[in-house]
C-alpha cells in the first residue's frame, strides 16, 4: 500500500478510519510504503507549523520502519502525463503535483494508494485503486 500525505496526517490525528486501515494492514502483513514526494509535503508542513520540533517528531514516528520509495524516471514520465491531463481538463478535478507523483508511484508498483477521496476522485487510470479515509 502506498501512503499519501492525507492518510499520514490522519494517522496522527488518530482518526477511526485511518487507525482501522493501519491495524488490517499490520494483521494482514501488508507492507505500506512512503513517497519521498509525501515526505516533502510533510516536512513542508513541519517547516511552515508553528510545533516542528513535535510536528517533526510525530511524522517521525509514523515513518519508521515504513519503507521509502523514490520517484523513477518512468515515474516521473508517467507523474507529468497525469498532471497535464487534469491541468488542461475542463472536468477533472486538478491533480497537484504530488498527488500526481504519488499516484504514478502507486501504478508502477500495482499497488492501492491510501488517501482521501476528494485528492484522488478523478484520477482515471487501469488498475489505479483507492483505499479511502
Amino acid at each position: 500500500m502506498i501512503l499519501d500525505t492525507s492518510f499520514l496526517v490522519a494517522l496522527r490525528d488518530q482518526e477511526p478510519r485511518a487507525k482501522e486501515i493501519a491495524a488490517e494492514a499490520e494483521a494482514a502483513g501488508r507492507p505500506t510504503r512512503i513517497p519521498t514526494p509525501v515526505i516533502h509535503e510533510i516536512y513542508t508542513a513541519v517547516g511552515a507549523g508553528t510545533d516542528p520540533v513535535i510536528n517533526q517528531s510525530d511524522y517521525e514516528a509514523l515513518f519508521a520502519n515504513r519503507p521509502v520509495i523514490v520517484l523513477d524516471e518512468e515515474d516521473a514520465r508517467r507523474s507529468g502525463v497525469l498532471f497535464g491531463r487534469h491541468l488542461v481538463s475542463d472536468t477533472k478535478r486538478r491533480l497537484d503535483r504530488v498527488d500526481a507523483m504519488v499516484v504514478s508511484l502507486a501504478l508502477g508498483l500495482n499497488e492501492p494508494l491510501v488517501g482521501r477521496d476528494s485528492d484522488f476522485s478523478d484520477v482515471e487510470a487501469d488498475s489505479f485503486e483507492l483505499i479511502t479515509i
